[in-house]
C-alpha cells in the first residue's frame, strides 16, 4: 500500500486523479481511450499509471462501472 506523507506530490495522487474522473464521468460515459487522453492534460507525468489506480480505486469502491461492449466507463448511482 501506497502510504501518503507530507511530501506526497499531489500530482501522482489517485485520490485527485479519482476526483478528475468523477467529474469527467458526471456528463455521462467516456471509453477508455478519451479518458486517457483527457488525463493527460491536467497529469501530464505518470498519467497512465494515476490513471488506472484512479480507475481501480473507484471500481473497487463501486462508484464507477465498466462496459466490455463499448469499452467505456460509467458512473454509478
Amino acid at each position: 500500500m501506497i502510504l501518503p506523507t507530507k511530501n506526497t506530490n499531489l500530482d501522482e495522487s489517485p485520490l485527485i486523479a479519482g476526483a478528475t474522473i468523477i467529474e469527467l464521468l458526471s456528463k455521462g460515459n467516456v471509453t477508455v481511450s478519451k479518458l486517457l487522453i483527457k488525463m493527460k492534460k491536467d497529469f501530464p507525468e505518470h498519467y497512465y499509471i494515476v490513471t488506472m489506480r484512479a480507475i481501480n480505486m473507484l471500481y473497487i469502491y463501486g462508484k464507477i462501472e465498466y462496459d466490455q461492449t463499448t469499452d467505456s466507463l460509467g458512473l454509478l448511482k
